[in-house]
This record gives structure tokens, C-alpha cells and sequence, in this order.
């Protein structure tokens, strides 16, 4: 899944990747993405952020991830708790 937005908030969802997309389960092109309990299955990479994305992660979850779970380009802002 791609984002491309301003600020977007997403809560108790479950992602599940299927297929070998190398950028991985979600990628954050710019804006600011904020996860809220949300559960991330990955077959290849977790999350990849780039150009000026910033990435929020709370109570989150991210399984199977063969690569590395997070992938930051560029100058990026992240945020994790309790993940």
C-alpha cells in the first residue's frame, strides 16, 4: 500500500502482503502516515519511508519480515511506541 497524503490515520487494521514487492507492506512517498494498533504481515520488507514521509507507530505489530522491518530514504521523520 502506497501513501501519498498530508496526514492520514489508520487504526486497528491488519495488513497481510502477499507476492515479493521488495519496497514493502506499506510505503509512505511523503506525508505523514500514523498507525494506531495496527498488525502488519510481511513477505518481504515491513515499511519503507521516503523522500520528506513521516511515519508514526503506536501499539503496533509487524510479522515476517525476511529484509528489514523499516526502511527510511532520504531525510525522514519516524516515531514508535510501544510497538
Amino acid at each position: 500500500m502506497e501513501f501519498c497524503a498530508s496526514n492520514i490515520s489508520i487504526k486497528n487494521i491488519t495488513f497481510e502482503q502477499e507476492g515479493n514487492d521488495s519496497d514493502g507492506i506499506v510505503v509512505i512517498k511523503n506525508g505523514r502516515v500514523t498507525f494506531d494498533d495496527c498488525d502488519l504481515r510481511c513477505e518481504t520488507n515491513g515499511v519503507s519511508v521516503e523522500n520528506n514521509g513521516q511515519l508514526v507507530m503506536r501499539q503496533c505489530k509487524v510479522h515476517g519480515a525476511k529484509v528489514r522491518w523499516m526502511k527510511s530514504i532520504y531525510q525522514v521523520t519516524n516515531a514508535f511506541n510501544s510497538c
